[in-house]
């Protein structure tokens, strides 16, 4: 069936990786507002002003974003190893296409198949997380005449992870 989803689920098991789309990252600190302000409502000013600061920064990355992705003439989509990227990819209208689904390699049909659609949509490059390098990664770079890229969806600076995976894909 392939291993792609704009919808951030892949195959039968559901992404993780919530925090990679702004409007998420939005309505988590909405949540975590709202629980501040019951046990701390002594702090209700501060934890507010907090919040609008985070919240405007969260939204001008999404509008950087945006526009960077709306400027770009090259594929709405991208080639991961991990499937880490399903919510980043459905909040921008992007395709995800993963080489491995649920922790374990494709078949030789299926990575045909992944890389297949992947050309047919003009990606050359492959991202891979620190985490979980490959040398089948290389193979995949190699056939599509591309590059490895490394992105980690766990990085500690949340805005440059976003930045660096817009980069890539109006790179590509």
């Amino acid at each position: 069936e392939g291993h792609h989803d704009e919808e951030g689920q892949l195959g039968t098991s559901l992404d993780p990786h919530i925090w990679l789309a702004p409007s998420n990252v939005q309505k988590m600190g909405e949540q975590v507002l709202n629980h501040l302000l019951e046990i701390m409502p002594n702090n209700s000013e501060s934890l507010r002003s907090n919040f609008l600061k985070f919240s405007s920064e969260v939204k001008e990355l999404d509008q950087e974003i945006k526009e960077k992705l709306a400027k770009s003439r090259n594929p709405k989509g991208f080639l991961v190893f991990h499937p880490a990227w399903g919510y980043f990819a459905k909040e921008y209208g992007l395709q995800q296409f993963s080489i491995e689904l649920e922790g374990k390699e494709p078949s030789p049909a299926e990575l045909i198949k992944e890389l297949k659609e992947a050309q047919n949509m003009g990606i050359r490059n492959i991202w891979v997380q620190p985490q979980r390098s490959s040398r089948m990664a290389k193979t995949v770079a190699d056939s599509l005449g591309g590059k490895i890229f490394e992105l980690d969806p766990l990085a500690a600076n949340w805005h440059d992870s976003l930045r660096k995976a817009t980069n890539r894909i109006v790179e590509n």
